[in-house]
């Protein structure tokens, strides 16, 4: 049984350096490579797993993407980055106050137009901070990666 869960640990590393290959070559962020690797092993080691089983890989992957942010973030140009810090608000800001309008006038519950508020704001700050990085405004790549971070938080 360990030997199967350290191949499905194997597996899912390999498909998310693939996918992390083909989302750099493409000029993209390999984070949502991950994720989707992560989604095509949930799926695979389904069938074979309890929840139990798959709850602990599921915090291994935890465990690996803090380490992930560890590695990247840098809290002196987040503490000291006033435009990384407003960045990160005014996504937040902006997609909770167009998407929940939006869920509760389709009678959606106010805790689920929550919820789903708070999945689409994780992206929001990745999205114009990669678009701003594309358009060569950004004067720092970790600016991104504290905007990204402190979006999450």
């Amino acid at each position: 049984m360990m030997r199967e869960f350290i191949l499905i640990i194997t597996f899912m590393v390999i498909l998310a350096k693939l996918f992390e290959s083909l989302f750099k070559k493409r000029d993209l962020n390999p984070i949502p490579g991950y994720i989707v690797a992560g989604l095509l092993v949930k799926y695979i080691a389904e069938s074979n797993y309890v929840k139990s089983q798959l709850s602990g890989l599921a915090y291994i992957s935890l465990i690996f993407f803090m380490l992930y942010i560890g590695l990247k973030l840098e809290p002196k140009v987040s503490l000291t980055s006033s435009s990384s810090i407003s960045t990160s608000i005014a996504g937040v800001l902006a997609v909770y106050a167009f998407s929940i309008p939006i869920l509760l006038y389709k009678n959606i519950d106010l805790f689920t137009a929550f919820l789903i508020a708070t999945v689409l704001s994780n992206t929001s700050t990745e999205i114009v901070a990669v678009a701003l990085d594309k358009k060569k405004v950004l004067d720092n790549y970790y600016w991104l990666v504290n905007a990204s971070f402190l979006d999450d938080v």
